[in-house]
């Protein structure tokens, strides 16, 4: 039966809002997604949050969020921002803290600045008059 919902969706591409997320999971949870792009992804920086919790059970080959502000009041929020791009390099949060528990250390910036940057893509927009 779960084959028969799969060979029924007759789409490329959907585009849908946080709150259709939480309300359709269980119809779009079994779907192998290609790719999952995330706008405003800094509300997943929440592990706790309905949100979080539904677009972790996605399946999807590729994850992209799009946010102006990866990092807001703490490395936990990076962190668990991480975790959900790339579960595998970014497990568990005890690691993390302890790796970069002296964050104002220079040495600690740049070891950490180098684990992102794989991941990382900013754009800088200047405002010229």
């Amino acid at each position: 039966e779960k084959n028969k919902k799969n060979k029924s969706i007759k789409f490329d591409v959907l585009l849908t809002s946080y709150e259709m997320i939480n309300l359709d999971a269980a119809a779009l949870n079994p779907i192998k997604w290609e790719c999952m792009i995330v706008d405003e992804g800094h509300r997943l920086k929440n592990k706790d949050s309905k949100l979080f919790s539904s677009l972790k059970l996605f399946s999807s080959r590729h994850r992209v969020l799009l946010t102006g502000t990866p990092l807001q009041n703490n490395l936990d929020e990076l962190f668990m921002l991480m975790h959900f791009l790339d579960a595998g390099k970014f497990g568990i949060l005890e690691e993390f803290q302890e790796e970069f528990k002296d964050i104002n250390q220079e040495q600690q910036i740049s070891r950490l600045h180098k684990l992102l940057a794989p991941h990382l893509l900013r754009s800088i927009h200047l405002f010229l008059e």
